[in-house]
């Protein structure tokens, strides 16, 4: 019970944010349904409806691009849906409007550090061992694939801790 009533918490206050920060980026007033939008993506979200939470975010950016959090939601989308160049061009465009956004800065390094360690595997995969620099590609590969490898361990036994401590109230993610 306590953690549904964070969750709507959560949500009330992302909408609310959205909602003054379009306030405040307008203009001119607010139209309803760019209120209504907002409403129907933050539910679009949070429902996992990602192609219904896409189409209602970019309109949202739309009509107001200044907006890092929108931007933030975009790319999470784009990284549920598999699209990792769309996510950090998402990411990217968060931090550039809010520098300190860490949450953004995180997942845009997560993202990119999965890419360049499947660019790794891939080059493993077509270079000869005869190439000069083979021992170093292969290094580096082992050292990008240890790093997911150790951060997949830890959020395993970070999920673990959550699901020995349910009835205390934990964040949420945006």
């Amino acid at each position: 019970m306590k953690k549904c009533k964070i969750l709507n918490n959560s949500r009330l206050i992302f909408l609310s944010v959205v909602v003054l920060s379009l306030t405040a980026c307008a203009a001119v007033p607010v139209q309803p349904d760019v209120l209504a939008i907002g409403k129907q993506a933050a539910k679009a979200y949070q429902d996992k409806n990602w192609a219904l939470a896409e189409q209602k975010y970019s309109y949202l950016i739309s009509q107001s691009p200044n907006v890092a959090e929108i931007w933030f939601r975009l790319g999470n989308i784009y990284a549920y849906t598999n699209k990792p160049e769309k996510a950090i061009t998402a990411y990217r465009e968060a931090v550039v409007r809010q520098p300190a956004y860490g949450k953004a800065w995180h997942n845009l390094g997560l993202i990119s550090l999965k890419q360049t360690t499947a660019l790794y595997l891939e080059m493993l995969k077509n270079i000869k061992e005869s190439f000069p620099l083979y021992a170093q590609v292969k290094q580096t590969t082992d050292a990008l694939i240890k790093i997911l490898e150790q951060r997949r361990a830890n959020s395993k036994a970070t999920t673990k801790v959550k699901m020995d401590t349910q009835n205390m109230p934990e964040a949420k993610k945006e």
